[in-house]
């Protein structure tokens, strides 16, 4: 199997798709893409930069998801901060509450 073979091969797997399904996506007959899986025909160098694309347009968009996981990771980090932050604030105005009025009992 030579690797144009084994990449055609692949790409398809790794999608999860048909024979029939692949074929359709690449605008191909389904016999054509068995051949060139098997290593019969050798595909057209418009169908191997097409193949090159679909690869291309995936890894950006595996790149732009993961990309917004990030994103939202990090909101959700400086939404927990913002939170720590502000009850922070709120047992300090607690501490100094209870630290004037215990002076003003000393004094009295």
């Amino acid at each position: 199997m030579s690797v144009i073979a084994k990449k055609f091969k692949l790409k398809r797997k790794k999608v999860g798709l048909t024979q029939s399904e692949y074929s359709k996506l690449l605008g191909i007959a389904q016999g054509y893409l068995s051949e060139i899986e098997n290593g019969v025909k050798i595909p057209s160098n418009k169908l191997i930069l097409l193949l090159e694309h679909i690869d291309q347009s995936q890894k950006e968009e595996s790149y732009k998801q993961k990309y917004l996981e990030l994103a939202e990771e990090h909101m959700n980090t400086l939404k927990e901060i913002f939170s720590l932050k502000q009850e922070l604030a709120s047992l300090k105005d607690i501490y100094n509450g209870l630290n004037n009025t215990s002076k003003k009992t000393k004094t009295n």
